[in-house]
């Protein structure tokens, strides 16, 4: 509007507070928990988001043409009437031995790996069978599939992957906060596990 001669300047505005917010995000023994209650392809595709960082929409719309057994990658790329997110978001992705062999134990029933009632559209709730395997696994909440993602993140972090490594995994632009604002968190279990005892540290110096 300004450009256009609508407005003088742009207006200023307060700066609202943002509230943190708390994510339950599940650990890696948690998610090994929840796979064990899962099957088939539900199973592989959370153990894909989890395991690589991929979006649910990146995982969900991922064709059999960019799965390369042979390099063990997976290559994130525009297709058919898809498209990433970003430009960054264009990427390789590398699973696990173990999980591309389960990926590729799957029916082929379509272009898509994780296929749809319609073969030829990919599946889009996964929602109830999480929640299902959530509860029999005895956790107390359902994690929302999108936290799969955020798991990954965290535990390269607590690891200590180099957060621009971790970034450009996670398809994130270089440079951007959005990877340590967004997507690692301090679990409780790690906060507890690096807690200081002073008592414990002063006998150690005079011993």
């Amino acid at each position: 509007l300004v450009k256009q001669g609508e407005l003088v300047a742009v207006p200023e505005f307060p700066r609202l507070r943002e509230e943190r917010r708390i994510f339950d995000v599940p650990t890696v023994e948690e998610v090994v928990a929840l796979l064990g209650h899962l099957h088939g392809a539900v199973k592989v595709l959370v153990w894909l988001m989890a395991e690589t960082g991929m979006r649910p929409d990146e995982a969900r719309n991922l064709p059999w043409a960019h799965v390369d057994a042979d390099e063990g990658v997976i290559l994130i790329r525009p297709h058919h009437a898809w498209r990433p997110k970003t430009p960054t978001s264009v990427r390789q992705v590398y699973p696990s031995d173990t999980l591309m062999g389960e990926l590729l134990r799957l029916p082929r029933t379509g272009d898509f790996v994780f296929a749809g009632t319609d073969p030829g559209k990919p599946v889009q709730n996964v929602r109830t069978a999480i929640a299902t395997a959530a509860k029999r696994a005895g956790f107390r909440h359902s994690p929302a599939i999108k936290l799969f993602r955020k798991a990954f993140a965290t535990t390269l972090a607590e690891r200590g992957i180099n957060q621009t490594i971790v970034g450009d995994m996670l398809g994130h632009a270089p440079g951007s906060k959005v990877t340590a604002q967004h997507y690692q968190f301090i679990r409780e279990k790690a906060k507890r596990a690096n807690r200081l005892s002073l008592m414990d540290i002063s006998s150690q110096e005079v011993a």
